[in-house]
């Protein structure tokens, strides 16, 4: 394997779904933060797909909301 030059390393701390983008890859990421998504019903299951929806950050680039 390649090494990973000392400036890609910093860019990637600050990024908040780095993580993501490894195990799924850039583009469904991308994908998955630029779609829209209607949710009915905030219960006991609803409030847990919220939490997945924030820390996945669906939604929250370009035209994407929730």
């Amino acid at each position: 394997m390649g090494e990973v030059e000392d400036s890609d390393r910093i860019a990637n701390i600050d990024d908040r779904y780095h993580d993501l983008k490894k195990i799924y890859g850039k583009t469904f990421v991308n994908k998955l933060q630029s779609s829209k998504l209607f949710l009915v019903g905030a219960g006991a299951l609803g409030c847990e797909f919220l939490k997945f929806f924030a820390l996945t950050g669906l939604g929250s680039v370009g035209d994407g909301k929730v």
